[in-house]
């Protein structure tokens, strides 16, 4: 649990890496579980770049689900990047308005690595993120 917590609480890259390095010096090879955990949270910190409040990956969907009541996000060049995407990805995004809350919904996502390679282009605060990085 502990380590859990420690995960939870890292905000930045350089230590995701440490925490990392410490993981593999203790344990040993990490399994592939622990790397898409420790993935899922850099996906996290670009789903909050790109304005949602939460991000899950279940069945192959990504869904980003938009802060409301923000309407200077949604007039913002982060958004209109978004919208770009969702437009030039037609085929397997869109963006759903449910309640008060919109809705962006990726298919064909197969890994938390694919969704980071998806979302990370379009962030603002871009994790300079090699795929050695995502897959090591």
């Amino acid at each position: 649990l502990q380590l859990y917590s420690t995960l939870d609480s890292i905000k930045d890259e350089e230590s995701l890496s440490r925490f990392r390095d410490s993981l593999k010096d203790r344990f040993g090879v990490l399994p592939d579980p622990v790397e898409q955990l420790i993935n899922s949270v850099r996906l996290r910190w670009i789903g909050e770049s790109l304005g949602f409040e939460k991000i899950s990956l279940k069945n192959e969907k990504l869904r980003g689900y938009f802060v409301s009541g923000n309407d200077a996000y949604f007039k913002s060049e982060i958004f209109g990047k978004v919208l770009a995407f969702v437009q030039g990805h037609s085929r397997r995004c869109r963006l759903k308005e449910t309640g008060s809350k919109l809705i962006l919904t990726v298919e064909a996502i197969g890994s938390v690595q694919s969704a980071i390679e998806i979302l990370e282009p379009l962030s603002p605060h871009k994790s300079k993120l090699s795929s050695d990085t995502l897959s090591a």
